[in-house]
């Protein structure tokens, strides 16, 4: 497992009651987890674990929406939809995405379903599960001194081995009560893009335009944008992503977009019109000839073809 991505966002009053020291996010920063206008989210190929530590948050992911007030902690599937909206002038969360690999253990969908459900029930408090509680606080803390420090990379290493210690925990304390009609304990991988740990010039500006892409992608983007964002031209960007992730900016957005429908395909009772909205389309039926292209049948007809056989 590695780390692809962790920060801490905390609003100027609540930064008032937490060390200047602590090198945290502080204020309404550009973020493409959060910005300024309360709203954040997106979708990316890896793992994502977000906690709140204080304020209250509406969470859409993958068709569900949950109204939650800290302490709260969500895991989110690879490539799955997910929008934060803050609800309270105070907010304080982190989140770490991480990029796995075969070897390493992540809950599967149906465990983290469940434990993404008893956020927003106020029976299921964290506190019911003290080495869950202890496992975050621990890693809060680390994620504040390896941001002070400038992320070293030993603390990447900690933290991932923080991070599997929770994945097990929350594992263990689902499946112990609900230890029937579990999924496998490790849900299907996804291939992640790009490598966060290189420091080019170059990359750095393609792994800009890959991030505004995750959090922006229902939104139009065109090679216009990205050029005008990165300063690079057109035909520049195209070279730079065919040489670091193997394909070109469109052929990426257009992946996004397709594994947000297919979240919602498969996962929720969205109308295919809807699904094309949301997941940045611009028509339905560009959406539907996309999609033929891609998996061979319509939309509608796939939907049924894997709701069929997972029954």
């Amino acid at each position: 497992m590695h780390i692809r991505e962790y920060d801490v966002f905390v609003t100027a009053k609540t930064a008032a009651n937490i060390n200047p020291a602590a090198g945290i996010s502080v204020g309404e920063r550009p973020n493409f987890h959060y910005n300024g206008a309360g709203v954040g989210g997106g979708i990316h190929p890896y793992h994502e674990v977000f906690y709140i530590h204080s304020g209250e948050v509406l969470v859409q992911w993958i068709g569900h929406t949950y109204h939650v007030h800290a302490p709260a902690l969500f895991l989110l599937t690879p490539n799955s939809p997910h929008l934060f909206t803050r609800l309270s002038t105070q907010l304080h969360f982190w989140f770490v995405e991480l990029e796995e690999e075969e070897t390493d253990f992540v809950p599967g969908l149906e465990t983290i379903t469940r434990w993404n459900h008893m956020q927003s029930d106020p029976t299921q408090e964290l506190s019911r599960w003290p080495l869950i509680v202890q496992t975050v606080q621990g890693l809060t803390t680390m994620i504040q001194t390896a941001l002070t420090q400038k992320r070293p990379p030993v603390f990447e290493r900690l933290l991932v081995c923080d991070i599997q210690k929770l994945l097990l925990l929350i594992e263990h304390g689902i499946r112990s009560e609900h230890p029937a009609g579990m999924l496998p304990a490790n849900g299907a991988r996804q291939a992640g893009h790009g490598d966060p740990a290189a420091k080019s010039v170059q990359y750095d500006a393609i792994y800009d335009l890959i991030r505004y892409m995750e959090g922006f992608y229902q939104t139009d983007i065109t090679l216009a944008l990205l050029a005008e964002r990165s300063g690079l031209t057109a035909s520049y960007i195209i070279r730079l992503f065919k040489e670091r992730i193997g394909v070109t900016p469109i052929q990426y957005l257009l992946e996004l977009r397709m594994h947000s429908a297919t979240s919602y395909l498969q996962l929720t009772d969205m109308s295919v019109q809807d699904i094309a909205e949301a997941s940045g389309f611009p028509s339905i039926h560009y959406f539907s000839r996309m999609f033929k292209q891609r998996f061979g049948v319509s939309p509608s007809d796939w939907k049924r073809k894997i709701r069929t056989a997972s029954t």
